[in-house]
């Protein structure tokens, strides 16, 4: 059953169509991205026209392949593959096309060529070469995936019969394990992953340090409100202190410590002026 299909342009490994289907777990383009990078870096590899099979072998043994397999899952947060995948490639004219199958019998994998021969046709027949050759990643998905996975669908439900037609049964395809192709390349890979868990702790890291610095600031930031306040207060009473000092000095200036020569002053002129009263009270009696 073909649960996943990529055509990339060989040249810069970009992504032009890419179908999957629900059955799809694990991080299978990432791995698949990879490997079309290595074969284009090593096209010895995958000869132009020729049908080939990479063997992705999920055993129970450690080796540079399924600990690279897990260190991709891990960094991207999702399950490894738990049964082998096989990784079907043709390449034509500059262009890879992939699919991904999980069927173990060989001879049932001719099908799945049979179908990246169908794709391939009918992507150069409705892409011209320098459209192929300047579209950017993903430009040609949403007019070219319904094809593929119609054609997928179509060769996933007829597998049976489709395995029995004489140029399917005449398809002769090499198979290789992939972690025999890729293996000297794996331990970058690995490497790569570590860095990226690295960043991911460093980052973590950054925002604890980030949040316990926003908790001591806010606390001195609060610290500082209150000093400030407690200046402010502190200020006010001594303005009120110094002025009340002031009018008392003045005060005492004019009118003595006990303020009698205001209050002297005060009685002689109330004294004044009831003499004035008086007199005139008694020239009105004369008349």
């Amino acid at each position: 059953m073909i649960i996943y299909t990529v055509i990339c342009r060989v040249r810069d490994v970009a992504v032009l169509v890419e179908v999957s289907s629900p059955d799809l777990s694990g991080n299978a383009p990432q791995v698949t991205t990879q490997l079309l990078t290595h074969l284009r870096d090593h096209p010895e590899l995958l000869v132009e026209g020729e049908y080939k099979t990479f063997v992705q072998h999920n055993q129970q043994e450690e080796d540079f392949l399924s600990n690279f397999v897990e260190s991709c899952a891990s960094v991207l947060n999702e399950e490894p593959w738990d049964e082998d995948y096989y990784f079907h490639l043709l390449t034509k004219d500059g262009v890879f096309y992939c699919c991904i199958g999980d069927d173990p019998d060989i001879r049932d994998q001719k099908v799945n060529f049979a179908f990246l021969e169908q794709i391939a046709t009918e992507f150069v027949k409705r892409h011209r070469k320098g459209r192929i050759d300047t579209a950017n990643a993903y430009a040609l998905d949403k007019d070219f995936s319904p094809t593929v996975r119609s054609c997928m669908h179509h060769h996933n439900i007829n597998h049976k019969s489709i395995a029995q037609e004489e140029r399917v049964i005449n398809l002769m395809a090499k198979v290789d394990n992939m972690k025999h192709v890729m293996g000297t390349n794996i331990h970058l890979m690995l490497e790569r992953a570590d860095a990226l868990e690295d960043l991911v702790d460093k980052s973590e890291t950054l925002e604890e340090d980030a949040a316990v610095f926003r908790r001591k600031s806010t606390v001195v930031r609060r610290r500082h409100q209150r000093k400030f306040w407690f200046k402010r207060m502190v200020l006010a009473a001594l303005f009120l202190i110094g002025f009340s000092m002031f009018l008392y000095v003045t005060t005492v200036a004019f009118c003595g410590a006990r303020l009698q020569y205001c209050t002297r002053k005060h009685s002689n002129e109330e004294d004044y002026e009831n003499y004035n009263e008086e007199e005139q009270a008694q020239d009105g009696d004369g008349r």
